[in-house]
């Protein structure tokens, strides 16, 4: 969630049950959110061992609807369950001037929770499924979430669960996971760079002087901000023995959890600086992280996938009209697979553009599946291979004055020299029906 958090505490892994207070111990942010995101999960779990993925008897996405001697599958708005997590289907109210929508049958164009989506094949099959995901809402969107009786402040954030009907060509699986993963699984490692002064001038004789300087208190964030998929085998080759792999992907990074963020008609007047690059970002921008299948037969290319805005490494004077928030990151690296190597195309920490070089703050070591930037204060490595990634896949680690210090591993796998897996949401998918060019539902 790039909200304003001190940490991360969840560990899926060591299945706690609960968090108990202690009396007379600090209660902290990471402790309540932990809570809530527990008896969601545990939730979650008990309706997927009874229930699995499915719609319910009443008010349901996906209904069965006699003709003749046959049930002919047929959606309309409301409820269902992937992979036990519940969600609904929502439909937009219609904009000023078109045609009233349908309150109850389906329409692909009028969801509310998937805005702009990928046009509809005109003459073609085609295949329908449900992505069901959370993702994090701030006082940027929803205005109720600022208090009055608080001048106006922000207190809390809020999960939302997106339930988005996408669509696909009928020879592809999309609940195959090298075809369509829930989270992607390339390896992150996070570590406090060893800084060193120049030589001491007064002592022509001594070495670089080690500087312990306090690292600082924040929750460092890195995240996928777009990916690009190589995708040159038709639908029906596409598998788990040929999965569908990244050839573009650009990283961002923030020392404040990506949680500076405002509307660009009310900047803070310290919001912008050289130390800084800027994402233009609007509502769909953010109902858009993930997977997306569809695809343009004339280019071969997904409609979505590859397709977010660039970051820029300064504030424009006139901000795109489209694109209402700005948020601000302390740098971004563009990266392009060529061959079995993956290259620096572009980037910038703050104000340093990134080059090709070794330990400096802001060169990059490239070559291979591995990539290694160094930043002002942190180098990640970051272990491509031929692993699944998604956009808004991201990782965090927090570094504290009081126990770390220069060269400290902030984040890494379980086994030494390993990155991390990405942390955040796992996308549920479920098949709904096939669509034949004449429209009727199979």
């Amino acid at each position: 969630m790039k909200t304003q958090i001190s940490r991360n505490s969840r560990q899926a892994t060591k299945n706690y049950s609960s968090v108990c207070h202690q009396q007379g111990r600090m209660l902290t942010d990471s402790d309540l959110t932990e809570q809530a995101l527990l008896t969601r999960d545990r939730l979650s779990q008990a309706l997927q061992d009874v229930i699995g993925s499915g719609t319910p008897r009443f008010n349901a996405l996906l209904q069965l609807t006699p003709s003749g001697d046959t049930e002919v599958p047929s959606l309309h708005w409301g409820r269902v369950y992937a992979d036990g997590v519940p969600a609904e289907v929502i439909v937009a109210k219609a904009v000023e001037g078109e045609p009233t929508v349908d309150p109850e049958l389906f329409e692909y164009d009028h969801q509310l929770r998937y805005p702009e989506a990928p046009a509809l094949p005109t003459a073609s099959a085609y295949r329908l499924y449900l992505d069901v995901w959370e993702r994090a809402v701030t006082w940027l969107e929803d205005d109720k979430l600022r208090d009055p009786g608080l001048h106006g402040a922000d207190t809390t954030t809020r999960t939302q669960t997106m339930a988005q009907v996408k669509w696909c060509d009928t020879d592809t699986q999309p609940l195959c996971q090298q075809v369509n993963p829930q989270i992607g699984d390339a390896q992150l490692q996070m570590i406090l760079r060893s800084l060193s002064s120049d030589i001491d001038k007064c002592d022509p004789c001594s070495e670089e002087l080690d500087l312990n300087n306090p690292v600082g208190n924040y929750l460092f964030r890195v995240e996928l901000h777009d990916v690009h998929y190589n995708d040159p085998l038709p639908p029906a080759k596409r598998d788990k023995d040929n999965p569908v792999l990244a050839d573009q992907v650009t990283l961002k990074w923030s020392s404040e959890n990506g949680a500076e963020a405002y509307k660009t008609t009310d900047i803070p007047p310290d919001f912008i600086s050289s130390q800084y690059v800027y994402e233009f970002f609007n509502d769909t921008n953010e109902k858009h992280l993930g997977n997306h299948l569809a695809r343009d037969d004339s280019n071969n290319e997904r409609i979505i996938d590859g397709q977010r805005d660039d970051l820029l490494a300064t504030y424009p004077t006139s901000p795109p009209a489209e694109k209402n928030y700005v948020r601000r990151w302390d740098g971004y690296c563009k990266l392009i697979k060529a061959g079995n190597n993956w290259q620096l195309d572009s980037g910038f920490e703050g104000s340093l553009e990134l080059k090709l070089g070794t330990d400096n703050p802001g060169t990059v070591i490239q070559g291979g599946d591995s990539v290694t930037i160094e930043l002002r204060v942190i180098t990640l490595l970051i272990d491509l291979s031929d692993n699944a990634l998604l956009c808004g896949d991201y990782w965090t680690a927090p570094v504290r004055e009081t126990i770390h210090q220069q060269g400290d591993i902030l984040l890494q796998g379980e086994e030494v020299n390993t990155g991390a897996l990405p942390e955040g949401e796992l996308h549920h998918y479920m098949l709904l029906v096939d669509v034949a060019a004449d429209g009727s539902t199979m």
